[in-house]
């Protein structure tokens, strides 16, 4: 677990031929691999709506019967697996009124892309020595269309491409953000055109990158190695990149955004840090859903149901071991809280495990308390 695996996979096309994209899992992520081949089927939206109702009644009954029968794919898989069809889906008809408002034919040809964990992985001496839990990533590697122009206009037809291209970026932040946040916590994503809008509004300039003035802009910006070395690959393929002078923070994630455009047809990446051509979901404040991103790596045996019990609490705990190292300054104050809160939920979790039915609603309360009490600390006492 946490090793570099190697994967490619594509599709065959009998004009083009095999068309593939190579990625590097982390073993021990779990991935959901969506596939828009002619549209979404609404018979495939109802079945995934019929099972994630069931999950979730299962879930909230509180049953040991009934959650012994839950397994990671119950309580992980249709949750990812749910995102990336919603992404499709949501382009797909967005493209089709863009297209009518264009004079545009447009067809979906065969697409795929994943949506996952990320993992984290700490290596001593060449071998995995630690993996932590990193947020959720969200890579469409190949999303692709037929588009042309009512009056056969080459100019019209390279826009539209462009315009929805930059729509479709935005879903990748936009879709997961929808998909995990609460009334009260909101989740935060990055993609290629919202890093290129915080990179903006921070002041920072923005480079639009061809052969005339490649080697000015790599030498006054100051992104990733892969990222400069991306750039400067694809404009010398005639590509037209964009990009922002340094990386960006934004609550924790820390890389660049960019853009590699074919200006003959209008079609491109929208590629983020680590060459994912997507985005990455970095600040999950529900902690249900990280409670079940957590459990979702276990089998449902005794063990799960324990820690489903109290998985508020150990989503809590991981939560706030952020919050400090993000906020506090000094790293040795940060350890000792995050170490008190995390001993504080391990022993609630236990209590909880006796404490019936109601085991989930005191968890989430109990949950809410600790989340207030670590923003007093941060706020009025100081760290």
């Amino acid at each position: 677990m946490g090793g570099e695996l190697y994967e490619e996979m594509g599709l065959w096309s009998p004009r083009e031929g095999w068309e593939t994209s190579i990625n590097h899992p982390t073993a021990g992520s779990y991935r959901a691999i969506g596939l828009d081949l002619q549209g979404a089927s609404p018979e495939q939206a109802a079945r995934l709506k019929q099972q994630l109702e069931a999950t979730k009644a299962k879930l909230e009954s509180a049953d040991d019967v009934q959650l012994a029968t839950l397994t990671k794919h119950n309580l992980v898989g249709d949750l990812l697996y749910g995102t990336v069809f919603n992404y499709f889906a949501l382009n797909d008809l967005q493209d089709q009124i863009a297209a009518q408002s264009s004079a545009i034919i447009s067809y979906r040809l065969p697409s795929y892309g994943t949506f996952s964990t990320n993992l984290q992985t700490q290596y001593w001496y060449g071998l995995p020595r630690n993996v932590t839990f990193g947020g959720l990533s969200m890579d469409i590697d190949h999303m692709k269309q037929q588009r042309n122009s009512k009056t056969n206009n080459k100019d019209e037809t390279i826009a539209f491409s462009q315009s929805i291209g930059s729509r479709m970026s935005a879903m990748e932040h936009l879709v997961p953000e929808q998909m995990f946040s609460t009334e009260t916590e909101k989740a935060q994503g990055i993609s290629a055109v919202k890093a290129l809008a915080i990179a903006s509004q921070q002041g920072q300039k923005i480079w639009t990158i061809t052969n005339d003035n490649v080697n000015l802009a790599l030498s006054r910006i100051n992104l990733g190695a892969d990222a400069e070395d991306d750039i400067r690959n694809a404009v010398n393929a005639g590509k037209i990149a964009t990009a922002h002078e340094t990386r960006i923070n934004f609550n924790g994630w820390v890389g660049e955004g960019y853009t590699l455009i074919d200006p003959n047809t209008g079609a491109g990446a929208y590629m983020i840090s680590g060459g994912g051509n997507g985005g990455f979901l970095k600040k999950l404040g529900n902690l249900f859903i990280k409670g079940q991103l957590i459990l979702g790596l276990m089998k449902s045996t005794l063990l799960g149901n324990f820690l489903l019990k109290g998985l508020a609490q150990f989503g809590t705990a991981i939560f706030l071991g952020i919050k400090f190292f993000n906020e506090c300054s000094s790293k040795s104050n940060a350890i000792a809280l995050t170490l008190i809160f995390t001993m504080i939920s391990i022993a609630i979790a236990i209590m909880l495990l006796f404490a019936g039915p109601f085991s989930l609603i005191l968890s989430l309360a109990i949950s809410w308390v600790e989340n207030k009490l670590a923003e007093m600390i941060i706020r009025d006492i100081g760290c």
